[in-house]
C-alpha cells in the first residue's frame, strides 16, 4: 500500500513494500529530492538494510553450527511490512519474524520504521526487538536513500560536492577488497573531509567511512546554498554509492550500523565484524536526520 506525510514544505511518499520512502518533494522550490527507481540505473528508492548490511562473505553465515544463506542488504527491503501506526506528521510500519524469514535468519525479531516529518526535515528511526525468552539476536540495520544528482534545475552531476563533519577525533576510509571490508588497510581521513562528486569517484564502488558520534554530511552544488544534509549520532559507518560505469544521476548517502563481512571473516555470526548484539526480550533503537536547506536558511 501507498502512504504520504505532507506539511505545507514537503510531500514524503512511502510503500509498504519494504517499508520504503519513495518520493521527497519540495513544494516550494519544485524539487524532487529523491531517485525516482528508474530500473535502467537502480530500481529502489531509499530501501531498508537488515539483517545485514552489505554482503557476507560467500552469502553465507554460520549459526550454532547450521550455515545459512543470505544475499547483499539482507531481506527487509523486498518484505510486505504492516502499518504500526499513523498520524498527521509521522507514520510507522514494523515486520516480524515468520516461517520464511527463519530460512534464512533463525531469530524471532520485530523491526520498527518510524518516519517524523517536521518542517523541512524528515526523521528515520530503526527499532529492533528481540523478541526470543532466550538467546541473543544478532543483526546489523542501514539507511539507503538515493538522493538525485542534479537536484537543482539547469546544474551538472560534476558541479555537486559532498562534505562530512564530524566531532570525533577520528574518522577512517575503510577499503573494500571485492565486495569486503580490508579492515587491515583503512586509513585516517584528513577533516574536514570535502569531495567532488564525479562518476569515477565510484569506480571502485562504495565510498565507506567510520563516523563515530555526532555526524553532518552535505550534498550540495559548489555555486547554490540549497542543500541535502544527513545527521546522525547513533550510527557507527556511511557509504556514499553511485553505480560505476552507468553514470547514474543520483548519489546515496547511506548511514549504517553495521557493515560488509571483512575479507577475512570467519563465517560464524557471533564473530561478525560490528554486528549488533541485543539480549533477550531487548532492543536496539538508532537514527537519522535528512534537512533540505535552501537559500532562505541558514
Amino acid at each position: 500500500m501507498k502512504y504520504k506525510l505532507e506539511n505545507d514544505q514537503l510531500i514524503v511518499e512511502f510503500d509498504s513494500k519494504g517499508a520504503e520512502c519513495t518520493r521527497i518533494y519540495d513544494k516550494e522550490l519544485g524539487y524532487e529530492y529523491l531517485w525516482n527507481g528508474d530500473t535502467n540505473y537502480w530500481g529502489r528508492h531509499a530501501p531498508v538494510l537488515f539483517p545485514f548490511v552489505g554482503r557476507l562473505k560467500n552469502d553465507n553465515y554460520i549459526y550454532e553450527d547450521k550455515e545459512y544463506h543470505l544475499g547483499q542488504h539482507g531481506f527487509a527491503r523486498d518484505k510486505e511490512f504492516k502499518l504500526f501506526r499513523e498520524t498527521e506528521d509521522m507514520i510507522s510500519f514494523y515486520l516480524e519474524a515468520n516461517a520464511e524469514t527463519k530460512e534464512v535468519y533463525p531469530f524471532e525479531f520485530r523491526l520498527k520504521i518510524t518516519y517524523t516529518l517536521k518542517n523541512k526535515e524528515l526523521t528515520i528511526a530503526y527499532q529492533i526487538d528481540n523478541l526470543q525468552e532466550n538467546g541473543d539476536l544478532y543483526a546489523s540495520v542501514g539507511g539507503h536513500p538515493a538522493f538525485n544528482v542534479p537536484f537543482i534545475p539547469n546544474t551538472k552531476f560534476e558541479e555537486y560536492r559532498f562534505s562530512i563533519k564530524n566531532e570525533s577525533e577520528k574518522i577512517y576510509k575503510l577499503p573494500l577488497n571485492g565486495a569486503y571490508i580490508d579492515e587491515r588497510n583503512k586509513k585516517l581521513v584528513n577533516k574536514p573531509l570535502n569531495e567532488q562528486v564525479t562518476h569515477e569517484l565510484f569506480k571502485n564502488d562504495a565510498l565507506i567511512y567510520q563516523t563515530p558520534g555526532n555526524t553532518s554530511i552535505e550534498l550540495y552544488h559548489k555555486d547554490h546554498k540549497n542543500k541535502i544534509i544527513m545527521e546522525y549520532n547513533t550510527c557507527d559507518f556511511v557509504g556514499i554509492w553511485s553505480p560505476y560505469p552507468k553514470e547514474a544521476p543520483f548519489v546515496c548517502l547511506e548511514p549504517w550500523n553495521g557493515i560488509a563481512d571483512i575479507d577475512d571473516a570467519t563465517g560464524k555470526l557471533e564473530e561478525k565484524y560490528k554486528i549488533q548484539k541485543i539480549a533477550p526480550d531487548n532492543f536496539f533503537r538508532t537514527f537519522y536526520k535528512i534537512k533540505f536547506v535552501d537559500d532562505k536558511e541558514k
